[in-house]
């Protein structure tokens, strides 16, 4: 035990500890066992020359009492503390997997224990204004980051822009619905009259930035009355996986990990604000929040969101490496045979302008520089998946097949529309990413393709003449 202080009362007059005037001495010792926060004291109080203690005197040893404890408390037990006492990290409900993961991986690293709470960003927001003891603030936006730090809430030059995700309509698994975003009336025509679960649009990010897509789709009015406001990403994913709601609106990273759901199509880029998850420190945290910072955009943690689908954003004020400040390396998939592929010579090829038996033929694996002619002069295999102009623009036929079904990537060097036909039919795309400022390149479309089959690649909406293609399997084809 440590000795804190020693008091000594005679009548009320102060005297110093060595004084030998016949009193009351009030010495309180208490020792400090930290666990979660918490404090144990130990007290002693004993009088010294008089057995009988007065009501005068009790009232003055309990205030006595409370003085020292107030003041053993602020001088040395919560500081001596810090760091066997969680600190608490506020984040948006879409990361609730991977800073759980993500937490325990930095608890195992460096001993100190954390706690995590989880909600939409609006909420855990409005929590910390109202005095909440989160020392972390991880939010699925700026907005209610810059909420905070205009109130002066955030520790200064803490923050920092780590991750980004996509937007994606989903289903129920075992819907029938094969809704593909195209345009917006093609979206409305898919969804019927049907409800839509997304987070509310006043608040929760997911549906600020579902309102937006909607917006500028054209559609916003038509299906505003049938939104299912959540009050988070997850609750909205919950009504679709459940089946209360037919459709939803939510983060790639949610569709991924919830398994009763599937995924129908990605909102196009375009629509839609870039998706970015700040992080920082709350006025007034500590060393360990800082640490936490640090190990939220360092490397282990970096495998541990890319392995839930999020796309990396390079951090400020860090000394950059090439995977920083190389657009290409940001892909949330693994594009290393498709970055490989466009290191290539490009083969050049004249597209054709119509399906007749010399529409000429490309292979997987192989980049290629295709030549195509003004949009009106050509005459589709199918009609184009999204409507575009005619004047002004490009188009053009090419055929290919692949030995093995299953996935594989058709990556394009320009602003154009792209489709894959089989027979007469339009093949859905699985899934698509884009990169800008990767020039080669700056969009991967995901397909499911059958073996052995004269599947055409049609190009269409081009502003280029010119523009570069390769096919890639993934790594493992299979028929899935």
């Amino acid at each position: 035990m440590r000795a804190v202080s020693s008091i000594t009362d005679c009548g009320g007059q102060a005297v110093t500890l060595r004084s030998r005037q016949p009193c009351i001495e009030a010495k309180l010792y208490f020792r400090h066992h930290i666990d979660r926060g918490s404090v144990e004291l130990l007290a002693s109080l004993y009088p010294r020359g008089n057995h009988e203690m007065s009501a005068r005197y009790r009232v003055r040893k309990m205030i006595v009492w409370f003085l020292l404890v107030g003041i053993a408390l602020d001088a040395g037990a919560l500081p001596a503390a810090e760091h066997d006492r969680p600190f608490v990290v506020f984040a948006a409900a879409s990361l609730t997997e991977a800073v759980t993961e993500v937490s325990a991986a930095f608890t195992q690293e460096t001993g100190i224990a954390v706690k995590t709470s989880f909600a939409a960003s609006s909420v855990l927001a409005r929590q910390i204004e109202a005095g909440a003891p989160a020392t972390v603030f991880f939010a699925a936006d700026e907005d209610w980051m810059d909420y905070l730090q205009n109130r002066k809430l955030l520790a200064p030059g803490s923050r920092k822009d780590v991750l980004g995700n996509q937007l994606v309509l989903v289903a129920p698994a075992d819907s029938t619905a094969t809704v593909k975003i195209t345009s917006g009336p093609a979206l409305v025509q898919g969804l019927g009259g049907a409800r839509i679960a997304t987070g509310d649009p006043d608040s929760v990010p997911v549906g600020k930035y579902a309102k937006a897509a909607l917006i500028k789709l054209g559609v916003w009015e038509q299906v505003e009355d049938r939104l299912v406001r959540a009050e988070d990403v997850r609750s909205a994913l919950a009504f679709v996986a459940r089946g209360d709601a037919p459709f939803g609106i939510v983060y790639l990273t949610d569709a991924k990990i919830e398994k009763r759901v599937k995924l129908l199509d990605v909102f196009p880029r375009d629509t839609y604000p870039p998706i970015r998850y700040p992080i920082a420190m709350t006025a007034g945290a500590g060393a360990d929040a800082n640490r936490f910072v640090e190990f939220v955009t360092g490397k282990r943690a970096a495998v541990i969101f890319q392995n839930y689908g999020f796309a990396l954003i390079a951090t400020t004020g860090q000394a950059a490496s090439a995977a920083d400040t190389d657009p290409c390396t940001r892909f949330t998939w693994d594009v290393s045979r498709e970055l490989a592929v466009m290191k290539q010579t490009p083969r050049a090829v004249a597209a054709a302008v119509k399906p007749s038996a010399d529409v000429p033929r490309i292979e997987a694996e192989k980049l290629y520089e295709v030549k195509l002619a003004g949009q009106s002069t050509v005459t589709f295999v199918a009609k184009p998946g999204k409507l575009t102009l005619n004047d002004g623009t490009h188009a053009g036929l090419v055929r290919f097949r692949v030995e093995k079904a299953g996935r594989y990537r058709v990556s394009i060097t320009s602003g154009h529309w792209i489709d894959i036909v089989d027979g007469m039919q339009l093949v859905s795309s699985r899934d698509f990413q884009g990169q800008r400022g990767c020039q080669r390149p700056p969009k991967i479309v995901e397909y499911g393709l059958p073996a052995g089959r004269e599947l055409t690649l049609q190009f269409s909406g081009s502003t280029d003449a010119q523009v570069i293609v390769a096919i890639t399997a993934v790594s493992t084809p299979a028929a899935d």
